[in-house]
C-alpha cells in the first residue's frame, strides 16, 4: 500500500486539506509519485520528505536540500512506535545529525531496553 493510499484511509482528525497543503512530486514520464513533502505534528516548524520509491531518494534529496528524508520501509519501521512521541524525535534528531537510514531489525533490538537509543545506520 503506498503512503498516499494510507494517508487517504487515515480517519480525519483534521482539515482534510492539511495546512500547508502537501506537496506531491510526480516522475515526469508516468505521473507516478516519486515522494511527498509533509509538516509533520511532531516536528513543529519542520517538513520531512517522505520517499516512495528508494529509486527516487536522490531526486529527492538535490530537489530538497536540508530536509529529513524517509522512505516507505523507515516510516513503516517506525510504526509500532508511533505513540512514542520522545524515541521517535530522537530518531528524527539522529537523521537530521548524521543522516543514514532507520532499520527495522535495529529498532526490534532497541525495543527491548528499558532506555532505548536511535538505532540508525550511517
Amino acid at each position: 500500500m503506498s503512503l498516499l493510499s494510507k494517508l487517504a484511509e487515515t480517519p480525519v482528525a483534521k482539515p482534510s486539506q492539511p495546512s500547508p497543503p502537501i506537496n506531491i512530486s510526480h516522475a515526469a514520464n508516468s505521473g507516478d509519485t516519486k515522494w511527498v513533502v509533509i509538516a509533520p505534528d511532531i516536528f513543529p516548524g519542520e517538513e520531512i520528505v517522505c520517499v516512495i520509491d528508494p529509486a527516487y531518494l536522490k531526486d529527492a534529496e538535490a530537489e530538497n536540500p536540508g530536509l529529513v528524508i524517509y522512505t516507505l520501509s523507515e516510516i513503516d519501521a517506525l510504526t509500532p512506535f508511533e505513540h512514542d512521541t520522545e524515541f521517535r524525535r530522537k530518531i528524527h534528531l539522529a537523521k537530521k545529525t548524521f543522516g543514514g537510514f532507520v532499520r527495522k531489525a535495529d529498532l526490534e533490538k532497541e525495543k527491548v531496553e528499558t532506555h532505548p537509543t536511535p538505532a540508525v545506520t550511517v
